[in-house]
C-alpha cells in the first residue's frame, strides 16, 4: 500500500492498517515524500505521530527524491530502535 506523508497518520488510515496487519495481510507500506516528516514537522503537528507509527512484521518503506544527507540523517535517528537500508541513486 503506497500513502503520502499526510495521509498515513490518519486515525482512520491507521485503523485500517492495523486490521489488515492482524490479519496477516500487510507485508509493506511504502510512505512517498517521507522527507516531510522532517521538514514540514514544526507546523504539520500530526506527523510528531510517525516515530510512534509501527506494526509489528510490517516493512516499512520511506520514499523521497528531494532529501539531502541532513534530511536523510535526521529521519534515521527518528528509528533509533530500527535496522534501516539507505538506497541513493543519481537521478541524471
Amino acid at each position: 500500500i503506497v500513502f503520502t506523508a499526510d495521509s498515513v497518520l490518519k486515525d482512520e488510515v491507521i485503523f485500517f492498517l492495523t486490521a489488515l496487519a492482524a490479519r496477516g495481510k500487510l507485508a509493506s507500506i511504502i510512505i512517498d515524500e517521507a522527507h516531510c516528516y522532517v521538514t514540514d514537522c514544526n507546523w504539520r503537528v500530526t506527523f510528531s505521530r510517525f516515530p510512534y507509527f509501527h506494526l509489528p512484521n510490517v516493512r516499512l518503506i520511506l520514499m523521497t527524491a528531494s532529501a539531502p544527507i541532513w534530511v536523510q540523517n535526521q529521519l534515521l535517528g527518528k528509528f533509533p530502535n530500527s535496522s534501516l537500508t539507505v538506497v541513493r541513486a543519481n537521478t541524471n
